[in-house]
């Protein structure tokens, strides 16, 4: 499988990078319809009802309910705490300039945890993916002692952002090799339900010819990211045959931009 080299922390969920999803989990999601369902959270909130309430200035208020007996890939308990803890976290996390300050964050106000379970997002203005944020969610118990301590570099460098990531999604890390792959295993205490498929293992490569080579010989599974061109989907079709799925995504842009000369 082959993927572009992981920025684990990268903010919303980017429906085209398997990674991400692999091994981080939010608040909810959003299926291939655009219809928002639950992750951590038991529920969406409704509008209208006490769950997501808009008020007369145009701030909102919306309320989600974790799941009992969420963990982290480490086992420590995950709860609202975390998420509160996640809204100065992710603002140093920028000022720091590991990530870029994502849009859902600029239209948030503050997060509170009202108790364990309960976790509040207070928006400045109408937002309207409120239902189900992909709000990521950082480890308090493993984070916040760098973050105390003030310093920039140290709290850039701590080794949570790489080879020793845990989050809460449907897989966690076993071996990272940096530049080459990542091996990872189903985890059981996921919100959704253990995965079916026990393990995965992620490579990258910018070589089509290459990846193409794997797919025929059985070494890899799946290919995403752009990592074929036409010419190698059409490869594929004439010797898979019955035994593989081409799907084509004509959705790219190439263009030349020409500079006029200012004379």
């Amino acid at each position: 499988m082959r993927v572009e080299p992981p920025d684990i922390l990268a903010g919303a969920v980017d429906r085209s990078a398997i990674h991400k999803p692999l091994f981080t989990a939010t608040l909810g999601g959003w299926d291939r319809f655009d219809e928002p369902y639950p992750v951590l959270a038991q529920a969406v909130p409704q509008l209208n009802t006490e769950t997501w309430r808009v008020f007369p200035d145009g701030r909102m208020e919306t309320v989600y309910k974790l799941r009992p007996g969420l963990t982290w890939h480490d086992g420590h308990p995950l709860t609202a705490d975390d998420f509160a803890f996640t809204r100065p976290a992710e603002l140093y996390v920028v000022e720091s300039g590991i990530e870029q300050i994502r849009p859902e964050v600029r239209e948030m106000d503050d997060i509170i945890a009202q108790d364990p379970l309960t976790v509040v997002i207070r928006w400045k203005r109408p937002y309207t993916e409120a239902g189900a944020p992909e709000q990521i969610v950082f480890p308090r118990h493993i984070l916040e002692p760098s973050l105390l301590q003030g310093d920039p570099e140290a709290f850039r460098n701590h080794p949570y952002w790489t080879l020793d990531y845990g989050g809460a999604g449907p897989y966690r890390i076993d071996h990272w090799e940096r530049g080459s792959y990542i091996e990872a295993s189903a985890f059981q205490g996921f919100a959704l339900g253990a995965p079916k498929i026990q393990r995965v293992r992620l490579t990258w490569n910018n070589d089509t010819n290459v990846n193409v080579t794997r797919l025929l010989s059985g070494d890899g599974d799946i290919a995403l990211d752009g990592s074929l061109r036409f010419e190698q989907a059409n490869t594929l079709r004439s010797q898979w045959r019955e035994n593989g799925v081409v799907l084509l995504s004509p959705t790219s842009l190439r263009y030349i931009q020409v500079q006029a000369r200012p004379e």
